[in-house]
């Protein structure tokens, strides 16, 4: 098929404008490690990562490590008869900074 498609599309110049042998710019200009502009040995890594992270996490909150958190001065509680209200302001700065200081390492890093 692939000598008929070359047979039949030659029209007396070499075929380099010819669509099938057209390689694409960024397979040209890119290393093998990248697929669409992503690095793709960087992004396995930060998966791999990430989900060490949550097993890390996981372990944690499953031996009890992890109670205090939620219930640190600044996390609002509010409990009556048939109401429950809570909002974790402080924990959720502390995962912000905490996840923002990785990032950057992470950054700084690569």
């Amino acid at each position: 098929m692939d000598s008929l498609l070359l047979r039949a599309g030659n029209s007396g110049h070499d075929g380099d404008d010819l669509p099938w042998r057209r390689e694409s710019l960024l397979a040209r200009a890119a290393p093998a490690c990248y697929h669409d502009g992503v690095d793709v040995k960087h992004a396995g890594s930060a998966v791999i990562l990430g989900g060490l992270a949550i097993a890390l996490v996981g372990v944690a909150l499953r031996f009890g490590l992890l109670s205090w958190f939620g219930r640190l001065p600044g996390d609002i509680r509010y409990e009556s008869d048939n109401t429950r209200v809570y909002i974790p302001f402080v924990s959720m700065l502390l995962v912000s900074v905490v996840l923002s200081l990785l990032a950057w390492l992470w950054r700084r890093a690569s």
